[in-house]
């Protein structure tokens, strides 16, 4: 499919959500970013002989549908889940640099930033910060404000409650399941009754589920086991937040337990505040890294010239976007301070520079 219709269709779904929200998004660029994407899509759908012209009406009803049943060589994914926009349409959406969740998460990022560089050990407390946001996408209203509280962090730009196509009723009570990667409740697709995560990368990963005699059952390629979880009493993560901090902090932390088995590595996460994903250490060698994972290698080298590194430091990306390494090197030029590795390629660079 055209990116253009992709672009267009982000895009709207972006705007309507803000619409249903009430976040302040003005009726006229609302219904403007509508009739664009509806005619982009009625011109896509006309060239490809997919069906009748779609009114902005008609999209509304579609943006919570796979796209591949009402476009012509359409994603399987779809462009909002319960009013929200998924991780594929906030993907799209970034590129275009007109992104909701990102500016909520740098939000809370920075407020979090401002308390703790004055706190003799704001350091610490930070990558703690980080690894509970990771490893709590779902978690008990109480644990969270005592985590949050001490940080000057307010609860609601943090965690929110579970929505109701995340639900479902078990002997009593309602129940939500986690994704078995991302630790997100899944949510319910409200034609078939499937069950999936939001995000790109864990669709991929084979997580899908179908019901068979009330038993959650996966129908990816991969045996996930996914259980209920009651609701009562916990909250979720926000979307910007679980986009923007828990999915890729489970490449970092895949990235940092890999290179730990490397005899004589230690890693540091987030180091300096921040100022770095990996602090890699073997004996008198070091390396810094940042880890990526973009839809575009082009916006991602475009925002990499916007903070250029003072001193080497090697941006690692999901194996899974290895055919992206040729136009980041082509593209950051021989003169660069960044270096590019895949995450299984960069664990391989360690491992043979030690031995040298």
């Amino acid at each position: 499919m055209q990116e253009r219709v992709e672009v267009c269709l982000s895009m709207a779904a972006v705007e309507w959500s803000r619409h249903l929200m009430n976040d302040g998004a003005s009726a006229n660029r609302v219904m403007d970013a509508l009739g664009l994407a509806a005619a982009e899509a009625s011109r896509w759908r006309a060239e490809a002989g997919g069906g009748p012209p779609l009114r902005p009406a008609e999209l509304v009803e579609c943006l919570s549908r796979p796209m591949a049943e009402w476009l012509p060589e359409g994603e399987g994914v779809c462009l909002l889940e319960a009013g929200e926009p998924t991780a594929w349409t906030q993907e799209v959406a970034e590129l275009q640099g007109a992104d909701p969740l990102l500016e909520v998460q740098q939000r809370v990022i920075l407020t979090a930033l401002d308390t703790l560089q004055v706190r003799e050990d704001g350091e610490r407390q930070y990558a703690e910060l980080r690894q509970f946001l990771i490893d709590h996408p779902l978690a008990l209203a109480s644990e969270v404000r005592a985590r949050l509280i001490p940080l000057g962090l307010a609860f609601s730009d943090c965690y929110q409650s579970v929505p109701a196509p995340c639900l479902r009723s078990m002997n009593g009570e309602d129940v939500c399941y986690p994704c078995p990667r991302c630790g997100w409740p899944m949510s319910m697709h409200r034609r078939t009754g499937a069950m999936r995560c939001h995000a790109v990368a864990c669709v991929a990963e084979g997580v899908r589920f179908g019901w068979l005699h009330d038993r959650l059952v996966p129908t990816g390629n991969k045996a996930w086991d996914a259980r209920p979880v009651p609701v009562a009493g916990r909250v979720r993560l926000t979307p910007g937040l679980w986009r923007y901090t828990v999915l890729p902090g489970l490449w970092e932390l895949d990235l940092a337990r890999r290179l730990r088995r490397i005899p004589g590595v230690e890693v540091a996460l987030w180091p300096r505040l921040d100022l770095y994903d990996l602090d890699v250490r073997h004996g008198a060698r070091q390396w810094r890294v940042d880890v990526k994972d973009h839809r575009s290698p082009r916006r991602l080298l475009e925002l990499l010239r916007q903070h250029p590194p003072s001193v080497p430091t090697h941006v690692v990306i999901p194996d899974g976007r290895r055919a992206d390494l040729s136009l980041l090197r082509h593209g950051a030029g021989p003169e660069s301070l960044w270096s590019f590795e895949t995450c299984s390629g960069f664990v391989r660079l360690v491992s043979r520079e030690i031995r040298v």
